[in-house]
């Protein structure tokens, strides 16, 4: 961890953030976003997560059955009303048009 960066801990994964007067790096914070399952931005509402707080898009909840693809943990059908706040601050990259998971 580079000198002055300290760890910050969301309920999704552990992320470093630099030391103060720098951003986030934006991979890291995009990764936040990343569904496990397809690895498409989920950005759309309802951000849902599984138990230990993966973000898992909607249409792979239905696939997985409701198990996280990626630690197979009970998705939490309910909203992460907090990421979704953050998720209207991010200009998410497009590729081909659209590579937002859609909501059931």
């Amino acid at each position: 961890m580079p000198k002055g960066a300290r760890r910050c801990t969301f309920r999704l994964s552990t992320i470093t953030v630099p030391a103060e007067g720098h951003l986030v790096e934006e991979s890291a914070l995009l990764g936040l976003f990343t569904c496990p399952g397809c690895r498409r931005f989920v950005t759309r509402e309802p951000i849902i997560c599984c138990s230990k707080g993966h973000v898992v898009c909607p249409v792979c909840a239905v696939d997985y059955r409701g198990s996280c693809p990626n630690c197979r943990q009970r998705i939490v059908l309910e909203r992460n009303h907090q990421l979704e706040k953050v998720a209207q601050c991010i200009n998410f990259p497009t590729e081909g048009g659209s590579n937002n998971c859609l909501s059931l």
